[in-house]
């Protein structure tokens, strides 16, 4: 039941729903101090997702500020 939000999470990330961002957020904060959330999202082949996000291979839509990361952008010019 305590690692139910991490399967939320993937199924988010999977689906591709305007939540991606903000789901991201959750699993940084999940993910940095608890080894056991770790190993769960691991368990979880939730690793797949991430790549393809930070990789480029998949398309997070959001405006670029000086604090959020910006995915899937351009910033050559």
């Amino acid at each position: 039941m305590q690692a139910e939000g991490l399967e939320l999470m993937q199924l988010i990330l999977k689906e591709k729903r305007v939540a991606r961002v903000g789901s991201l957020k959750v699993l940084d904060f999940a993910t940095t101090r608890c080894p056991p959330a770790c190993e769960r999202w691991v368990d979880l082949t939730g690793l797949k997702q991430l790549f393809a996000i930070f990789m480029g291979k998949s398309k997070v839509h959001q405006q670029c500020t000086s604090v959020t990361f910006c995915f899937g952008q351009d910033h050559s010019a």
